[in-house]
């Protein structure tokens, strides 16, 4: 366990030496040439955070520092050493406490580094304790996190969080993820909107599928087309049931109609309503 109290040491090493640390929360250190520069000229201001393994020292804080000066070709760098940050969550944790309070961090950055807290054992709630990170937003980043497909997209595209939040949802749909991503990064404002509207969509054909299935189950005959309803087309033609009579000139509806050999049903769909059932007579 970590003790923040223990004395940090103030070593120099030569930065061509320092280890990567592999679960280094960013992708990416940018852009080095004013670093470079800037260290070239003073020296690195602020020491790097290591901490000493059998192979030498690794980073915790300061990859960019050290590509910046072995860069500038610096024989030595500013490094404190941390021997109590030697659990493997605990280094993880003091990266991503640092790199959360830089403004330069991506929010999807900072998601994968909570992933791997989790993974290290910390539960949620420990992870937005500890990095002083509102709960539902560790939540949101963490589910963002288990969908490989979201985070790869929204990562490409430069998305936020929030975003990318919103394309786990359809993540296992090709198309709608598409219309999405491209809604995302054209019209951010209007991303809620549409996926409000899929969500919409999908829920109709889930109900229109389902209405099939009933009338197969019951052995109704599905029409591929809207049936007729008052003409004067011959009678040959499938008729809604609301425009025919029985003998006794009286309204057929489906009930009374269900053991007619031509019962069947056109199952209507609609943007501005849910699916419904027609049902009608193939042969009145």
């Amino acid at each position: 366990m970590t003790d923040p109290t223990t004395p940090a040491t103030l070593v120099h090493i030569d930065p061509t030496t320092l280890l990567d640390h592999p679960s280094n929360v960013r992708d990416d250190l940018g852009e080095l040439d004013e670093l470079t520069a800037s260290i070239r000229q003073v020296g690195v201001l602020e020491p790097l955070v290591v901490v000493p393994t059998d192979d030498g020292h690794r980073i915790l804080t300061g990859h960019r520092r050290k590509a910046a000066a072995i860069a500038a070709a610096l024989a030595t760098v500013p490094c404190y050493e941390r021997p109590d940050l030697a659990d493997d969550r605990d280094q993880v944790l003091a990266m991503l406490i640092e790199n959360l309070r830089r403004d330069d961090l991506t929010e999807l950055e900072e998601a994968r580094g909570y992933q791997q807290l989790l993974d290290l054992g910390m539960s949620a709630t420990k992870i937005a304790k500890a990095t002083g990170t509102p709960r539902a937003r560790v939540r949101d980043a963490l589910a963002v996190t288990k969908s490989d497909t979201a985070l790869s997209t929204a990562s490409h595209h430069g998305l936020t969080l929030d975003q990318a939040l919103v394309l786990t949802e359809f993540a296992d749909d090709h198309e709608a993820l598409a219309t999405l991503t491209n809604t995302a990064v054209e019209d951010p404002d209007g991303l809620l909107h549409v996926a409000s509207r899929i969500r919409q969509d999908r829920e109709r054909q889930a109900q229109y599928e389902r209405l099939v299935a009933e009338h197969e189950a019951a052995g109704v005959t599905i029409l591929d087309q809207r049936p007729d309803s008052y003409s004067t087309k011959a009678l040959s033609v499938p008729r809604i049931l609301d425009a025919l009579i029985d003998g006794d000139d009286g309204g057929l509806d489906a009930g009374r109609h269900v053991s007619c050999p031509g019962h069947a049903v056109w199952i209507e769909t609609s943007s501005w309503h849910d699916p419904r059932p027609i049902y009608a007579c193939v042969d009145p």
